[in-house]
């Protein structure tokens, strides 16, 4: 079976007055970014899902960890797993890491639209791993990656996407995407970047870029450089005032 997901990815070169008229999006609450109050690792920031998987958001990388359930649907209810015959029944994963190469530490500094429900995690006897009101959230920033760059993380109805947000006078030459783990990885003819694993397929749609001016969205070209596992970005023209 094949999972495919698609994660989209975008610039905005800009002006901290002019962050409140970016682009609107849509949400569902099934795939926000849920917080770590302790429950899990201290690397972890967020966990969210995607169609096929979850996705990990830890310091300096995301990590997707793909999950093929399809052995156990196909043999659940039948007479042979009630019996408890299919001892050795193995469900199939792989993980791909996307490392942000010489990036600073990761440090949240907003997170926006929290989910109304929420979770409560009780995991074993020990009381400091248990966490209650455990919001989900639509998105969230992550300040300073690289000096002068922000990270954006967004769901945009039930697609994971983020953002770079770039400061006046300050170089995106510096963001450098390594993945890990996967078994192919290449950009097609339209300019989508495909990280290609045993069971799922990571796809990055070509980078949208842009700046605002004026309080217009004015768009930027852009394309991914990809050497060896590394993504970089080719950028056009823009104010980098």
């Amino acid at each position: 079976m094949q999972l495919k997901t698609t994660f989209l990815l975008s610039f905005l070169f800009c002006y901290s007055y002019f962050i409140s008229q970016e682009i609107n999006f849509k949400h569902d609450i099934k795939y926000a970014f849920i917080e770590n109050k302790g429950q899990w690792d201290p690397n972890v920031l967020f966990k969210s899902k995607f169609d096929g998987g979850n996705l990990w958001v830890q310091n300096k990388k995301f990590v997707f960890h793909f999950q093929d359930f399809s052995v156990l649907h196909k043999t659940h209810g039948k007479n042979q797993l009630r019996k408890g015959k299919l001892t050795n029944l193995k469900n199939r994963q792989s993980i791909v890491h996307l490392n942000f190469k010489n990036s600073n530490n990761f440090r949240i500094t907003e997170k926006l639209n929290p989910s109304s429900n929420y979770y409560n995690y009780f995991i074993g006897n020990d009381e400091s791993k248990w966490a209650s009101n455990v919001r989900g959230y639509n998105q969230a920033y992550i300040k300073n990656i690289y000096n002068g760059i922000d990270l954006k993380l967004i769901e945009d109805n039930s697609k994971l996407k983020y953002e770079f947000h770039v400061s006046p006078n300050t170089s995106s030459d510096t963001i450098q995407l390594e993945f890990v783990g996967h078994e192919k990885i290449f950009i097609d003819k339209n300019g989508d970047l495909h990280i290609q694993t045993e069971i799922g397929e990571v796809i990055e749609e070509k980078p949208f870029t842009y700046q605002i001016i004026n309080g217009k969205i004015k768009e930027v070209e852009c394309e991914f450089n990809l050497h060896e596992n590394t993504v970089t970005f080719s950028i056009g023209k823009y104010n980098k005032a």
